[in-house]
């Protein structure tokens, strides 16, 4: 009795300690599961196709015609008919100039060159006073004057400067104000007519005064027609049709000849600018085919051309971008202001041998495919040692997966296998022109050629533990591999 309790006993001990050890056993699996890496690949065929170089980017749609409207003279805006977004033409009153200051200085210049002339008159009678001339017909009796004399030294010795007699009558010839004695035109003993001239006085001060009046008439009148201008400039007109795009004032305002007033565009004549990445640039070239797509026209796209491209970029938060200058084939229905998405066409070839840019790697500066086994490769023999270099060294870097799992088919175009099962070698290739999904192949491939493309993928027995929950009291059953055929170790 006593030997079969102890025997229940040590069963139940023995069942126990089996669970708590399967139990451990599975816990110490479960956090001691570590990452694994399979490959998920796909196969593709070698095929000839257009392949197109793209720089896309988003812009604005701008008038490739804009005038700007400033004022030749400065005043207050007395008059302003239009406003932002209206619609000009040629020769309309745009804005009016307070003309108070062009117009005072008009009447202030026409006063000044009226009261000119009176003294130019004045002037020019005065040298006409400095001929002295016989004052009736006669015979010069006596000369007092000699040229150079002064008149105001001959007055006290002489009743006048000549004496002249007229039959019995003698009459002497009166003294001017002042005045120098220039020249002599008779002597004693001369017959005279009435009006003859007989002496001329020193006219150089009197000539560089006329001079001087002159000058001064022509700066006032030069004057005059500077301010005329700037009259008629305070009527300010629309150089040409358009849209009103900017206006920066308001009645009341003060202008001059620095500030905008207004820009005009023309609507019929549109182009987009978009700003190009600094790693782009270089690709764009003027005259290149783009392909416009806007956001409030859906049904429709647009063509356009490279105009040009700004060589002075501009930075925003460390980036770099260059302005690029599209022309528009047509702007049914666009409008200045909206919001553009183009595709610029800066590369492209046509009928080449290309595949999918996810089956290209580069090691060691030149660039490779893994071709499926099956798959004759023209021109790849020459390439037989590199390959084999290279596939040494995928080896090599693979080692860790050898035990993965080799299930699938090569001939699937998609399924998972670990890297160092895939059915394949490395092929080193030439290639050309890309995008983000096409490369083109110069060298080394032939069109149908079948190549492999190998996406890595993450996966645990965590993970796998995790799907699959606990089974039982050991909680811990066998990971199920994932369909396809996943790795396992």
């Amino acid at each position: 009795m006593q030997v079969s309790k102890i025997k229940k006993i040590l069963a139940v001990l023995l069942i126990v300690a089996v669970v708590g050890g399967g139990s451990y056993y599975g816990y110490k699996k479960y956090t001691s599961s570590k990452v694994t890496t399979t490959t998920r690949f796909a196969t593709a065929k070698v095929k000839r196709t257009d392949i197109a170089v793209t720089v896309d980017g988003t812009g604005t749609v701008t008038s490739a015609e804009e005038t700007d409207i400033y004022s030749s003279n400065g005043g207050i805006v007395q008059e302003l008919p239009f406003k932002l977004g209206d619609t000009v033409k040629s020769g309309d009153l745009f804005c009016r100039i307070d003309d108070t200051t062009s117009q005072k200085n008009i009447d202030t210049d026409r006063n000044n060159i009226a009261q000119k002339n009176l003294d130019l008159k004045n002037l020019e009678i005065t040298l006409d006073n400095l001929y002295i001339k016989a004052p009736i017909d006669g015979i010069v009796k006596s000369v007092f004057a000699a040229a150079g004399d002064d008149v105001t030294s001959l007055k006290p010795a002489y009743g006048g400067l000549a004496m002249m007699t007229a039959g019995s009558l003698e009459i002497p010839i009166p003294f001017p104000s002042s005045g120098k004695i220039s020249q002599v035109y008779v002597s004693a003993g001369s017959t005279v007519k009435k009006g003859d001239t007989l002496f001329k006085l020193d006219d150089s001060t009197i000539k560089n005064n006329i001079q001087a009046i002159n000058l001064q008439i022509q700066q006032l009148q030069n004057d005059l027609n500077t301010q005329q201008t700037n009259l008629s400039k305070t009527s300010i007109m629309c150089p040409k049709d358009g849209i009103v795009s900017t206006l920066d004032i308001k009645q009341g305002d003060y202008v001059d000849n620095t500030k905008l007033i207004a820009s005009i565009i023309n609507p019929s004549d549109l182009q987009i600018v978009v700003p190009v990445d600094e790693m782009d640039i270089d690709k764009v070239k003027a005259g290149e085919d783009a392909t416009v797509k806007v956001d409030d026209i859906k049904d429709k796209s647009y063509t356009g051309h490279v105009l040009k491209v700004s060589p002075v970029g501009k930075t925003t938060n460390n980036v770099t971008t260059y302005d690029v200058t599209l022309s528009l084939d047509n702007s049914d229905r666009l409008r200045v202001g909206m919001n553009a998405t183009v595709t610029i066409a800066v590369d492209k070839k046509t009928n080449v041998l290309a595949v999918p840019a996810e089956a290209i790697t580069e090691r060691n500066g030149k660039k490779y495919v893994t071709v499926q086994n099956n798959t004759s490769t023209n021109g790849s023999k020459g390439n037989n040692r590199e390959n084999n270099n290279f596939q040494s060294k995928n080896s090599n870097s693979n080692t860790g997966n050898s035990n993965q799992s080799r299930n699938g088919s090569a001939g699937q175009n998609s399924s998972n296998r670990s890297s160092s099962s895939i059915p394949g070698r490395p092929v080193a290739v030439e290639t050309g022109i890309q995008n983000q999904s096409m490369v083109e192949i110069v060298s080394g491939l032939s069109e149908n050629d079948t190549v492999i493309i190998q996406f890595p993928q993450s996966s645990s027995n965590n993970q796998n533990m995790m799907r699959n929950g606990m089974n039982g009291a050991s909680g811990f059953g066998g990971a199920s591999r994932p369909s396809g055929g996943g790795g396992r170790n």
